[in-house]
Formats: structure tokens, sequence, C-alpha cells
């Protein structure tokens, strides 16, 4: 074979093994691009049902990323990201609408214990035989101050104060109606549904109250800014809105 034949081909090899290696070195970049990605997501105790099922689907999309979830009341996690606290995505409750992002809404209801017949509606928590109501403490939870603010609208807070039991998030307020430690609770709609010990014997109207919100905030410190959008794009695709419509929450 002419010598300038057998240059032209080991040529061409070289080239051809070049653009291969280069092919199998950016597809294996492109599929670890997300790989051993976290996301760090505080949300309120209200989401700690819903968001599993959503990170079920987006893990479909995003099969090497994980999501670490932080649930506790909108105050305690404020808290703790003012401490320092790393986190990527902030979902609180709120009843001051900052942000064009919001992910759902939801509402109050008085609920009760499944087999009480004395409390029929919200009037009912004045009659001597209440003696607990178990609210979230205004002082740290949004629904708490929501509550308060029912209260006020149907004139009843004077007479009810001392029976309130403040609690640290909504959940401890479901959970202490739900083992009969109180006579009734006041909590979202979302979780009256979490348990079937417990029954809603007064829907409050939204507009008895400040909006209650959930705004999502990406933090500026956030080490994954790209990847928290894509959570975001996600929150507001047509899956993520029917999970969240299963779980009672308002969708506009």
């Amino acid at each position: 074979m002419p010598k300038n034949k057998r240059y032209l081909i080991y040529l061409v090899s070289s080239i051809l093994i070049l653009i291969i290696i280069n092919f199998l070195l950016s597809t294996l970049n492109f599929k670890g691009k997300d790989q051993n990605k976290e996301l760090i997501i505080f949300a309120a105790s209200s989401l700690q049902n819903v968001m599993p099922d959503l990170e079920k689907e987006f893990i479909k999309i995003y099969p090497s990323v994980n999501l670490f979830f932080n649930f506790a009341s909108s105050g305690q996690l404020r808290a703790q990201i003012l401490n320092g606290a790393k986190v990527d995505i902030f979902i609180p409750v709120s009843v001051t609408n900052k942000t064009d992002r919001i992910l759902a809404k939801n509402r109050l209801v008085l609920i009760t214990d499944k087999n009480n017949r004395s409390i029929t509606s919200i009037l009912d928590l004045t009659k001597p035989w209440v003696q607990k109501i178990a609210i979230g403490d205004p002082m740290t939870v949004p629904a708490g101050i929501a509550a308060i603010e029912c209260f006020n609208h149907f004139k009843i807070l004077s007479q009810i104060k001392h029976k309130l039991v403040l609690t640290t998030n909504v959940r401890q307020a479901l959970y202490y109606v739900s083992k009969n430690e109180v006579d009734a609770g006041m909590v979202f709609l979302t979780d009256s549904h979490t348990d079937q010990n417990v029954k809603i014997v007064h829907n409050i109207k939204y507009n008895l109250c400040t909006p209650i919100i959930y705004p999502i905030y990406i933090m500026n410190n956030s080490q994954n800014i790209k990847l928290s959008n894509k959570f975001l794009g996600f929150l507001n695709s047509k899956i993520a809105k029917r999970k969240l419509k299963e779980h009672f929450f308002i969708i506009n």
C-alpha cells in the first residue's frame, strides 16, 4: 500500500476515534448534568402530605436529583433560615402576598372529633361545654393569624380567648382534635382531610379572613439556582396542579 494512502487512512481513523471519544464524553456530561444534585426545600407543615406525591412526579423527569424536605411552621422555618440554615427553595404559608409566584391557596375550617355532636358551627365555641380550642400560635403560625381574624369577624374572640390552646403548627392542632385532647380546632381544609378521626363542622368562607397563600421563593444564596427554577417550572405543570387539587388545595 502506498505510504500516502496509509497515512491518509491513519489520519481518518484518528479523527474518527477523536470524534467518538468526544461524543462519549459529551454524552456522559449530559447524563451527569443533574447527577448527584440535590435541592433542599423548606416547606410549611401543611404541605407534608402533597410534597411526596410531587416529588415522585418530579424525579420521573429528573431521576438523578434528590429532594430533601424540612417541614415546620412558617415562623420556625424563617427562624432557621435567619440562623443560617442551608436552603434552596422556601415555600411558607403567608397571609400577605409579596410575590407573583404562588404554589396554591388554602382556607380555614373548624373541626371536631368525628363523634362530637355538641358543636355544629363556629358560634358554638362560646358555649360553656366547649373548654379547649386548638389554633396555631399567631406569633409564628399564619393559620393562627387567620383564625384570630375569623374569631374577630364573628365577634367571639373576647368570649373564647381563655379557651385557646396555641400550637407550634397546624398539624399539632389537628393532632389535639384527633386525640380528643381539645374540643375543637381551626386548621386548613387540606389538613382536615388527612385524619379520619376528625370532621369539618364549619367551612370558613374564603373572604372572611386574609387570603391564605403558599408563595415560592428561590433563596439568593442557593447553590442550585438553575435546578431550583426547574422545580418551580414543574410546580406550574398540569400534573403538579392536579396533585395539589387531589389534596384539596385551591388552584387558580
